[in-house]
Formats: structure tokens, sequence, C-alpha cells
């Protein structure tokens, strides 16, 4: 039986849910320079260290193609943007 789209999305919450709800925020970085020059990408961005040691950070897309912008509900902080970097060529 092939299931519905709604279960397909609560699945997958339920599915990253698991691995974020309740973890703590070991530390905050930017994306180091050497890695985002293996991935040829010209944005640092922010890197969520959880207390698991497992990492969290945003992509300009599902493809991996550069790092991406987290969006914020903080009124000084809307957005945490990611850092310039010049790839190594």
């Amino acid at each position: 039986m092939t299931k519905k789209p709604r279960d397909l999305e609560q699945e997958a919450l339920e599915a990253v849910a698991n691995r974020l709800v309740g973890r703590e925020i070991a530390s905050v970085i930017y994306f180091p320079e050497e890695e985002a020059a293996e991935y040829d990408w010209c944005f640092r961005p922010i890197v969520l260290e959880l207390g698991d040691g497992s990492h969290i950070f945003p992509m300009s897309d599902a493809e991996g193609n550069d790092g991406g912008t987290l969006a914020t509900g903080y009124e000084d902080m809307p957005l945490i943007s990611a850092r310039w970097s010049q790839p190594s060529s």
C-alpha cells in the first residue's frame, strides 16, 4: 500500500524530532574554511554542535551546493548569515 503524502510528512517530522527535541547545543562555530574549500563552498554557515557530538548546519539547497543562512524569530537578529570565504583554486 502506498503511503499518503501526509503520512510521509509525519514520518519525516518524527524522525527529525527524535534526533533534535531535548538535545543541548554544546557549541556554535562557523564552518571551517578548510572544509568549505573541500566542498567548493563560498559561504561558511553556522554549525550547531549538539551534546551528542552530531552537527547541524544550513545549506543553500538539498544538493549541498553552498552553505546557507538561518532565519530566526529574534527581532534584533532575524538572520544568522553565512560568512563569505574565497574558495581555493
